[in-house]
């Protein structure tokens, strides 16, 4: 999961606020209710997203100025990996990475993730895109 660093700017549903420094418990951030100048303490925004926290909605979609890509993700072989397959059941399977051509093939079109989560986000964003065509 990425961590957040000053400067990057974060959205959590309609708002967006730049993260001015990273404390050990929360993240000084801009105020959405104000002016950018006032500062306050968002209090149980971890300096890493986790999933059993409220902190789970907040994106990084800037850093540096530039829009935010997170670094690709590559197990090490023999590593459990999942990917996107609607062949199945759940949409999802799990798979052991040998670094063959089946694993870069999904790997090269995304839809290989380190967690079964991230691969069921992943299907559910397809199959809603799908609907609405």
């Amino acid at each position: 999961m990425p961590k957040f660093k000053p400067g990057d700017i974060v959205k959590g549903g309609d708002y967006y606020r730049e993260i001015i420094s990273v404390l050990e418990n929360g993240c000084i951030t801009t105020d959405p209710w104000s002016y950018p100048e006032q500062l306050k303490v968002q209090e149980g925004f971890e300096t890493e997203f986790s999933r059993t926290s409220a902190t789970a909605d907040w994106q990084i979609i800037e850093r540096g100025g530039k829009p935010y890509e997170p670094e690709k993700w590559m197990p090490e072989k023999g590593e459990r990996y999942w990917y996107v397959n609607f062949g199945c059941k759940a949409n999802v399977l799990d798979f052991i990475f040998n670094d063959d051509e089946t694993d870069c093939k999904y790997f090269d079109k995304g839809l290989a993730f380190r967690t079964e989560e991230e691969a069921l986000a992943c299907a559910e964003r397809m199959l809603k895109a799908a609907k609405s065509v």
